[in-house]
């Protein structure tokens, strides 16, 4: 877990990435802030915020966008 959190608060914070959860749930959105036990994402609409547990993080998949345009 600690991992993870030194990745979002340094490799990742400020990039739209894919992070996948323990649940099998897949969020995209912008790294906001990275907090004790929890991140903040910004999702793409830009206004929602989405508060996601770093135990529930299971994975991080930088977004591409050239990926995105084809599907």
């Amino acid at each position: 877990m600690n991992s993870i959190r030194q990745l979002l608060e340094t490799t990742y914070r400020g990039l739209r990435l894919y992070l996948l959860t323990t649940q099998g749930h897949v969020h995209v959105g912008v790294v906001k802030e990275v907090g004790d036990s929890h991140v903040q994402l910004l999702a793409p609409d830009g206004r929602t915020v989405m508060h996601i547990s770093l135990a529930d993080i299971s994975g991080l998949r930088l977004c591409d966008a050239l990926a995105e345009e084809i599907l």
